[in-house]
């Protein structure tokens, strides 16, 4: 389950119940506000009183960037629990998150991050999955950015980082191909260069926000 999980589309095909499960859970937690609770079991209290499970004990310091994550997210605290597709980004919170240096938080300070400590990276996710909220821009930063900044080109870096770091860096990801899924090993899109440009010829599928995007990260074979 958790490899299902981690290569995302693979996780959908229907030749395992895992997937289902999974959908399932998700599922009933979304609808959990709009049903009528009686206070009871450990699932109860924890939804219906101002509670939570312990956290992981970090230290001092982390607990620090622990309250002030929790200040930062309470003001966009009011959204539904349910981000359509198609629903464009809250430019509010991009762009607080942005202000903050959060987006980048992960990047070298030589590329205008700030080395975040792994505690403190996880720290903020943990922070956006308890309340069922996506800063929009981070994905891109932290999959995208950091691989820019140590792979990219000069060219690319100049371009494509301050775009990144302002979260203004729509894109979908193309990596799932009809058959195999997220199975990169087994992916069949290809790449071939020809001059100052590449001819590319495959199938690319399950782009989320496609429609939305402007750019694409996509994954071929060379050679």
């Amino acid at each position: 389950f958790g490899a299902q999980h981690t290569l995302a589309a693979t996780g959908y095909f229907e030749e395992h119940e895992m997937p289902w499960l999974f959908r399932r859970v998700n599922a009933d937690v979304v609808k959990l506000r709009l049903l009528p609770l009686s206070c009871g079991d450990i699932a109860d209290v924890l939804i219906e009183f101002d509670t939570g499970l312990p956290h992981f004990e970090l230290g001092d310091e982390a607990e620090r960037f622990r309250e002030e994550f929790r200040e930062f997210f309470e003001p966009f605290d009011d959204d539904p629990p349910i981000e359509h597709l198609d629903a464009e980004p809250n430019l509010d919170l991009v762009l607080a998150a942005a202000h903050r240096g959060y987006l980048t938080m992960a990047w070298p300070r030589s590329a205008g991050g700030a080395e975040a400590s792994v505690e403190r990276q996880m720290i903020f996710a943990e922070a956006q999955a308890y309340r069922r909220m996506t800063v929009p821009g981070k994905v891109a930063a932290d999959m995208l950015g950091t691989a820019i900044v140590r792979l990219g080109t000069p060219e690319q870096r100049e371009r494509i980082l301050p775009l990144m770091a302002n979260g203004d860096f729509r894109f979908y990801l193309a990596y799932s191909e009809p058959e195999i899924g997220s199975d990169l090993a087994n992916m069949k899109t290809s790449a071939v260069r020809d001059g100052d440009e590449w001819i590319v010829n495959g199938r690319k599928m399950w782009g989320t926000r496609a429609q939305l995007a402007d750019w694409v990260w996509l994954a071929t074979k060379t050679d």
